[in-house]
Formats: structure tokens, C-alpha cells, sequence
């Protein structure tokens, strides 16, 4: 590491300040350059921004529908589980068809071991 009493040491302050000149110095020399743009590169340009906001809008949307943040709640009426059970006697009678085939299987594999 060079000491401060060398004439060639720079503080970081001091090469902060000479990166950032011979920064401005390129992009002036740069400015010299030939601005206009051909057609290709116009065309170019306008595709790759269409092209750009169409992904981002179908991202977009893919993550809207993945979180459901897209579907409207409110439209439909809050419908429970314990209102669905209650309103759907179908529902109880195959339910408590299905609890007492379980019984009967299981009351036969007891039986039979």
C-alpha cells in the first residue's frame, strides 16, 4: 500500500474524481458519432417494446390468475361448507351411506383375524 507522503498516492476521493472525468471524456468523444438511426434499428427498437410489454402483461396476468387475485369474490355469494351441507339432504344421505359401508368393513376385518 503507498504512503500518503507519495506524490503518486491518490485518496479515494481523488480517484473517484479522475474515473468520473475520464468518464466525461469518452462520452464526449462518443457525442461525435453519427446520431441518426437507420431503419432497422428504429424497426428494431419498436418490436423489441411491444414485444417486451406483451410478455410482461401475460406474467402479469399468469401470476393474477395464480393467486386468484383475478377472480371476483364479491360477485358470488359467500357459500360455507356448513351451509352446503345443510342445504343438500342428497348430500347427507350418501355421506352417511359411505360411514356405514367403513363400519361394516372394518366390523368384518375384525371379525376375520
Amino acid at each position: 500500500m503507498p504512503k500518503p507522503d507519495n506524490p503518486n498516492y491518490l485518496t479515494a476521493i481523488d480517484a473517484a474524481a479522475l474515473k468520473i472525468s475520464h468518464l466525461n471524456a469518452k462520452s464526449q468523444a462518443g457525442s461525435k458519432r453519427n446520431k441518426t438511426m437507420n431503419m432497422n434499428q428504429l424497426i428494431d427498437m419498436i418490436v423489441r417494446t411491444v414485444v417486451r410489454r406483451a410478455v410482461n402483461s401475460g406474467v402479469n396476468a399468469g401470476f393474477d390468475a395464480m393467486s386468484n387475485l383475478g377472480r371476483k369474490t364479491s360477485d358470488k355469494p359467500q357459500v360455507t361448507e356448513q351451509t352446503t351441507r345443510e342445504s343438500d339432504p342428497e348430500r347427507e344421505k350418501l355421506r352417511a351411506m359411505r360411514q356405514a359401508r367403513r363400519a361394516a368393513r372394518s366390523a368384518q376385518n375384525i371379525t376375520n383375524s
